[in-house]
């Protein structure tokens, strides 16, 4: 393990380094949105009109794990089968590759997923509704109750997680991923089943975890290599199914 690097600060997804002092802030900042910042505006978003609920509803399902983690068990299942049947080296190569992409794809969910759903018990923080009905706002920790799983957010989680994880894949559409999970993080805002704070809590997280599982699988050779600039790369069979998904999609158009 490299000690320097790590005083200085630690990677995130994309191997982006961030400074732990941008991390103490990030924590600080959270705790200022909690204590003056997420009551006021979960009153406000209550009060929006009904036709902004229904827009955000639209994009509010990308936030549901099933979205990533059947497909990434079954690209991760076929391809598996595909590669213990084929004989050619080239062709198991580049279907051991896949399969362990889908593997990434279900893990890079699951895993902050199960997280997740444990710091919601433990912290027991109640849902804005609770707020705005009933004028409960705090916290009781270790309540299994749904409307006590506030922190953090479930689908801000998954869709964050699941952008930095597709990003890898597709560079380019970083950017894209990543503003249309921020819209499921605005969406569980104005639906009034969480606070700013709990879904910045589930963005920053998404950061750290698919840094880590990105750092594993690079250290391991298994989906990932490191650039010439140290930057995270696909290995060569990656950048292969790459080009080949770009031929097929060119020929559609």
């Amino acid at each position: 393990m490299n000690w320097l690097a790590m005083q200085k600060g630690f990677r995130v997804a994309g191997g982006r380094q961030m400074p732990w002092l941008w991390l103490l802030v990030a924590a600080f900042m959270i705790l200022v949105s909690m204590a003056f910042l997420d009551a006021p505006l979960a009153k406000w978003l209550y009060n929006r009109p009904e036709w902004l609920r229904a827009a955000f509803s639209i994009v509010n399902g990308l936030g549901k794990a099933d979205w990533y983690l059947w497909p990434g068990a079954l690209v991760a299942l076929a391809a598996g089968a595909a590669c213990l049947r084929q004989r050619k080296t080239s062709s198991r190569r580049l279907l051991r590759w896949l399969s362990t992409a889908g593997a990434y794809l279900f893990l890079a969910v699951a895993i902050p997923g199960l997280l997740v759903n444990l710091i919601k018990i433990t912290a027991g923080r109640a849902r804005p509704k609770l707020l705005t009905t009933e004028g409960l706002y705090g916290f009781e920790p270790f309540n299994i109750l749904p409307d006590f799983h506030s922190f953090p957010s479930g689908h801000s989680q998954t869709a964050f997680c699941a952008a930095l994880a597709l990003a890898a894949f597709w560079p380019s559409g970083r950017r894209a991923l990543l503003i249309l999970a921020g819209f499921v993080a605005a969406a569980r805002m104005v639906l009034g089943a969480h606070f700013l704070s709990d879904v910045v809590t589930s963005a920053l997280l998404s950061f750290i975890i698919i840094g880590w599982l990105e750092r594993l699988c690079r250290d391991q050779k298994l989906i990932f290599t490191t650039g010439r600039e140290g930057e995270l790369r696909l290995r060569a069979e990656g950048r292969w199914w790459r080009r080949r998904i770009r031929k097929a999609l060119c020929k559609q158009r």
